[in-house]
C-alpha cells in the first residue's frame, strides 16, 4: 500500500509540473504522470483481486467442512 501512496505523490508532482511548466516540459510530464497513474491502478486491482481470492478460498473451505459434517 505504501507504493500506492508513492505513486499518488508522483502523479500529483507531475501534474503540478505539467500545469506550471513550459509547453515542452508539460507534455512529457503529463505523459509520464498518466503512465504512473496507470501502473498504480493496475497495482490496486491486483491487490484487490488477491484479497478477494484469499477470502473466497476460506469461504469454500468452510462450506466443504459443513458438507462433510452432515
Amino acid at each position: 500500500m505504501n507504493s500506492m501512496k508513492l505513486c499518488l505523490v508522483i502523479v500529483l508532482i507531475f501534474w503540478l509540473i505539467s500545469e506550471f511548466a513550459p509547453a515542452d516540459i508539460s507534455a512529457v510530464t503529463s505523459m509520464v504522470g498518466i503512465g504512473v497513474a496507470v501502473v498504480a491502478v493496475i497495482m490496486f486491482n491486483r491487490h484487490q483481486n488477491s484479497d478477494k481470492k484469499t477470502d473466497g478460498d476460506n469461504d469454500e473451505d468452510e462450506d466443504d467442512e459443513l458438507i462433510e459434517d452432515k
